[in-house]
């Protein structure tokens, strides 16, 4: 959508020919951008909505503000996406032995990025959310691959099956999450064989973790996710 600037409300006298045309041609391209949104949007809602009727979900639109995967728990968190990444936040601060390793800059940038309204959170704030609130998070994505994220503190197959489920939906072209609710059975967690849910804009770009020769956590932009933190291989149970 285009809005007025103080150029359109000055006579066409008091601009040169030249600012004219740099205004259409913004203009133009503005309408481009958000015409090629669209498109996205919709095309990505064409490849989920499958995947929403298979599991007997309906979807949440979430505010596309940069607070989007904290909104979408606000819900089950009982409280607002403001105390809910302050808190996250806070877990992973206290529990820096589990997250600090899988980020590239320093730990203390890390926090304070994510610590920023507006910051996309990212796989780690995913497993936080997880553990914090002893939920498995089932990730529908508009790709190929889904995700499934639970706690790091699981301790074994019966444990993670008895957690109750919170369904999100990840848009990879519009770097969006909205929340997906049910109204039938849970159905069964998907293989996480490789979907990458850190936008780009993310610092952390290409971490990387070895954990008994087959355990590793990778936000580079290969198709690599790794849902569990503590146990020595990626299924999802």
């Amino acid at each position: 959508i285009y809005t007025l600037s103080l150029h359109d409300a000055l006579p066409i006298s008091m601009i040169s020919e030249r600012e004219a045309a740099d205004i259409q041609k913004a203009t133009f391209r503005s309408l481009q951008d958000d015409m090629k949104k669209q498109r996205q949007r919709e095309r990505e809602r064409h490849l989920i909505k499958p995947k929403l009727e298979e599991h007997g979900l309906h979807e949440v639109e979430i505010d596309r503000d940069g607070n989007c995967q904290f909104s979408a728990f606000m819900k089950k968190a009982d409280r607002d996406h403001v105390r809910l990444r302050t808190d996250i936040v806070e877990y992973m601060k206290v529990h820096k032995e589990v997250f600090k390793d899988f980020v590239t800059i320093t730990w203390s940038d890390y926090l304070a990025y994510m610590a920023t309204p507006g910051k996309y959170g990212d796989n780690l704030t995913l497993v936080a959310l997880a553990t914090m609130l002893q939920i498995k998070i089932e990730v529908l994505t508009a790709g190929d691959v889904d995700q499934c994220i639970v706690p790091h503190d699981h301790i074994g197959p019966n444990d993670v099956t008895k957690l109750p489920t919170v369904y999100i939906i990840y848009y990879p072209e519009s770097l969006h999450y909205n929340l997906a609710e049910h109204s039938s059975t849970e159905s069964q967690c998907p293989s996480p064989d490789g979907a990458n849910l850190v936008p780009p804009d993310n610092p952390l770009r290409n971490a990387k973790r070895e954990r008994n020769g087959s355990h590793r956590l990778s936000t580079s932009s290969s198709p690599m996710v790794v849902i569990d933190l503590t146990s020595g291989d990626d299924e999802c149970v």
